[in-house]
């Protein structure tokens, strides 16, 4: 999911908050997501 967003971030512009169900919901995730906050 981070990898979408960051492509389409030219065209959306930068993401301020994710929602996502539980489906997306992983230690692993939530690492990823805390760590590509600097990256968006």
């Amino acid at each position: 999911m981070l990898k979408v967003l960051q492509e389409q971030q030219a065209k959306l512009g930068t993401a301020t908050t994710l929602v996502a169900d539980t489906g997306y919901c992983s230690e692993n995730n939530v690492n990823a997501c805390e760590v590509a906050r600097s990256c968006l």
